[in-house]
Parts: C-alpha cells; structure tokens; sequence
C-alpha cells in the first residue's frame, strides 16, 4: 500500500527518534560506562544527526517543490479563464449548454493541456492552444447552428483528459451533434441536468484559486432551473 511523502518522512523521523532514544537509554542502563561505550554513543549519534538533516532537506526541497507546482497551476488557471472570457464575449450569445460547457469545463481542458505538456503557451502549435481553438471552433459552429461532427471526437477527448463522467460526455454529444435524437430517447440527459452536473464538479481552476468566468448575460439561479 503506497503511503503519502509526507507520512513517510514522519514515519521516519519516529524512528530516528526511537533509535537516538535507544542510544540514550543503553547509556543509562550501565552503572559505570566505559569511555568507549560513549564514543560509540556519539558515533550512533552523530548518525542519526545526519540522517536527520537529510530529512530536513529532503522537506524544504519538497516544499518548495510544492510551491512552484501551485504557482504552475495558479497560472495556468488564470491563462485558461482568461482565455475563455474572452472568446465567450466575443461570441455574442453562445447556446446555454455550449457556453456552460466551455464555462464549467474547457478551461480545466486548457489547464490540463498545459500541466500535462508543461507548455503554459496558448499559441496554435502548443497543445493548450489547439484545445483553445476547438473552444473557437466550437462557438463558430453553435452560433451557425450547425455543428461539424469532426468537432465530436475532439470534444470528447477534451472532456476525458479532465476525468469527466464518460456517460454525460456522451449525453452531451448527443445534445450538441444529434438533436434530433433526443426526442425518441429517454435515456439522454436534458440541457439543465448536464449544466447543473458541469457545474457542480470540482474544477482545476477552483482548487488554483482562479476566478470563475462571469459573463454579461449569463443565466441566475431562475434561469437555470
């Protein structure tokens, strides 16, 4: 069973203490120590020293490791909202479900994009810009009313790279490429389920800190239900 870095430094920090400890007690048990009983004593000692600043490094590397990986996913967090904003504004008025998906969603597919390739660019040939320009891609189409099915793998392999739930990944490609087959099929999640469920997961960009997108026009709690 795999333990946490963290557990395993306490772990081992214990059992220094519990060997220093085990030193000092042999010590003490003797009525009259000898003086090579104390040399071997400072000898067991300054081991466990060592190994203890080891241990110390260890940690202020780790922390600091840890920082800038925070730092890389603030960024990151802050370049994908940004990014999204702006092409949500200059798209006029989005469908509800598309605008929802790029809102909730896409920008943890920009995040990931740039985390997974550590390449925080949003240029055409990185791998977060050409997720961005599936993004673009995708409101061009939605405002034309005619959605490309050359979209649809893209998209669903997008939301995979983010863990979303295969199942709704699917009921929203439905609802975006098929629209006409929802009406004979139950099975499909509505608009508003798929919204309430992009919007109740837990984004990258939330645990980063990032501002949420707020848009001119967006829908209140009313609207939504």
């Amino acid at each position: 069973r795999r333990t946490s870095p963290r557990m395993d430094r306490l772990r081992r920090r214990q059992a220094l203490l519990r060997r220093v400890g085990a030193v000092v007690e042999d010590i003490a048990s003797r009525p009259y120590p000898t003086a090579e009983v104390f040399r071997r004593a400072v000898g067991n000692i300054d081991t466990q020293l060592g190994e203890l600043q080891r241990l110390a490094a260890e940690g202020e590397r780790n922390q600091v490791q840890a920082a800038q990986e925070q730092e890389r996913l603030a960024f990151a967090a802050r370049q994908s909202t940004t990014a999204i904003q702006a092409l949500l504004r200059s798209a006029g008025k989005p469908s509800r479900l598309v605008r929802t998906l790029l809102e909730q969603a896409w920008s943890d597919v920009l995040v990931m994009a740039m985390l997974a390739s550590g390449n925080e660019d949003l240029g055409p040939d990185s791998p977060a810009g050409q997720r961005l320009e599936v993004a673009r891609q995708l409101l061009q189409a939605d405002a034309a009313r005619e959605l490309p099915l050359s979209l649809r793998p893209l998209i669903v392999d997008g939301l995979a790279s983010i863990g979303h739930d295969p199942g709704d990944i699917d009921s929203l490609c439905v609802r975006l490429f098929e629209p006409d087959r929802t009406a004979d099929d139950d099975s499909i999640a509505s608009p508003t389920e798929l919204a309430v469920r992009l919007k109740n997961r837990n984004r990258i960009v939330d645990q980063a800190g990032a501002p949420a997108p707020t848009l001119p026009g967006a829908l209140n709690a009313a609207e939504e239900s």
